[in-house]
């Protein structure tokens, strides 16, 4: 048995027994993992208040090749992100990062590039927040080329055909911006739910996967509302 320390972002939580949680975490040095933080959900613990979504945490945990989920031993905050937000499409789109994960990401697969793509984003999301719909869009089109199915807009017809001339071309310019320099800002008429569902959709289609993002149906609704 091994004792691993890593930075990781907690994916998602579930309460297990009378105190304890099973935690989905996605490490910088071992990928998607599920980990058991034991008595999580006491008063006391020192897990309480860190398990959080969309939080960066220093943890250690003990790693046996063998085992479906890990021991959580130690953890400290990094940070959190969002903090305070009162704005609910930033924070959305920020989940819907976390779901992504979730969904596409192969277990105990190390993936550093994958985990500094969602580091980059969470980061520029979180300090200009303006920029959060293209960001995330960032994050899709890069997740998708990492993952080894990099959209050729010129041949993509049949699985893109639904987004608009408008959106190609802010696609395009995402694709070729540098994140940490800022991002060029999206046209008010596009439809940024409808984009990047349709890109979630391609990704899904390539890994041959049944993906239905929660956050992204939320976010669509979120539009209709303020319609």
């Amino acid at each position: 048995m091994a004792i691993i320390q890593t930075r990781a972002f907690v994916i998602k939580t579930i309460p297990f027994q009378d105190t304890s949680q099973i935690v989905r975490i996605f490490t910088e040095s071992h990928g998607k993992i599920a980990v058991i933080a034991k008595g999580a959900r006491s008063l006391k613990s020192p897990f309480r208040g860190y398990l959080e979504q969309l939080s960066l945490l220093e943890v250690q945990f003990y790693f046996k090749p063998t085992r479906d989920i890990q021991t959580l031993g130690k953890i400290e905050g990094v940070r959190r992100y969002f903090d305070g937000c009162i704005a609910l499409r930033p924070t959305i789109l920020a989940t819907a990062i976390l779901e992504c994960l979730d969904k596409f990401i192969r277990d105990h697969h190390e993936d550093a590039p994958v985990f500094e793509l969602v580091l980059d984003t969470l980061d520029i999301m979180d300090a200009r927040r303006t920029e959060s719909a293209g960001a995330f869009l960032y994050f899709l089109l890069k997740l998708t080329e990492q993952m080894g199915y990099k959209i050729d807009f010129n041949s993509a017809s049949e699985e893109i055909g639904t987004i608009p001339a408008s959106g190609i071309g802010y696609l395009r310019e995402i694709e070729t911006a540098d994140i940490r320099n800022g991002l060029p800002p999206c046209p008010a008429q596009l439809p940024i739910g409808g984009l990047a569902k349709t890109l979630v959709d391609y990704l899904a289609h390539q890994m041959d996967l049944p993906v239905h993002l929660k956050s992204l149906e939320l976010l669509t609704q979120l539009s209709v509302d303020s319609d």
